[in-house]
């Protein structure tokens, strides 16, 4: 996060924060149904207990998985970007990435790992909600910026999951300001009764949501995105509540809603 997100840390992070702080970048990676690297699971253990702090623990995840300069085939020369996904490796379905990674499963283990290491130092970071889609931005970037390069970039190609088609990226010059204007016109949620909070939380978290505007890691920005917000409302989530099926079968279910909604004869 650059210095005007007030991203200093605490000097001491007491140890049942710590261990929170790995609950819950675990469960975060646990609902997208990802694990994270099983060589670096000490490592999360020595930082829950004390014995390494966020810095030692973010420096051993990166150093294990070191930049590789970017290949030629990581170029879409010749290639019609109206039918070629640019942000996959040519010939595959493994995402563009700076670990040099051709396989989809090791580059999923290794993009689990490395968020969660920037999740838990993200999380002792004094940063104000803003509500914007320029934070989520900020936030995208500092939690990927070791696997993609185009991480906090705004996507641009149409992208969905099984239950949905998320907008499409020409419509972002519109999305964007209704998602941020309605959620100000709702004060941020602030000061409202917990039912109020819940309802207009749901609104609003589906609206960002349908915006999805990464090609990939929404779903867990959009999380620390929302317990900023919440946090600064005068409120606070606990991810590790839900499971991996429940928050499937809750997004599915406001698709549907959404779909009828729209065309009510369907």
């Amino acid at each position: 996060m650059s210095a005007s997100t007030n991203d200093e840390t605490n000097d001491v992070v007491p140890n049942d924060v710590r261990r929170r702080n790995v609950d819950l970048a675990l469960q975060s990676v646990a609902l997208e149904g990802g694990h994270i690297d099983g060589d670096l699971a000490d490592a999360f253990i020595a930082y829950a207990d004390g014995e390494v702090d966020e810095d030692l623990l973010l420096e051993l995840a990166v150093a294990r998985y070191p930049h590789r300069e970017a290949a030629s085939e990581h170029q879409m020369i010749g290639m019609n970007e109206a039918t070629v996904d640019p942000y996959l490796i040519p010939g595959t379905q493994v995402l563009r990435n700076l670990v040099g990674v051709r396989d989809a499963e090791t580059l999923s283990t290794i993009e689990f790992t490395l968020f969660a290491v920037r999740l838990i130092k993200l999380q002792t970071m004094r940063i104000p909600a803003r509500g914007t889609v320029r934070q989520l931005q900020q936030i995208h970037r500092y939690l990927f910026q070791d696997v993609y390069d185009w991480a906090g970039e705004l996507r641009t190609v149409a992208i969905s999951k099984a239950y949905t088609m998320f907008l499409p990226a020409h419509m972002f010059i519109t999305g964007i300001p209704y998602c941020e204007r309605a959620l100000a016109d709702d004060c941020h949620l602030h000061g409202l009764p917990r039912w109020q909070f819940v309802e207009r939380m749901s609104v609003h978290y589906d609206d960002f949501n349908v915006l999805h505007p990464f090609r990939e890691g929404n779903g867990r920005t959009q999380r620390f995105f929302w317990d900023l917000v919440a946090r600064d409302a005068g409120w606070q989530f606990d991810w590790r509540l839900i499971g991996k099926q429940e928050n499937d079968v809750a997004s599915a279910r406001d698709a549907r809603r959404r779909l009828c909604d729209a065309h009510p004869h369907v």
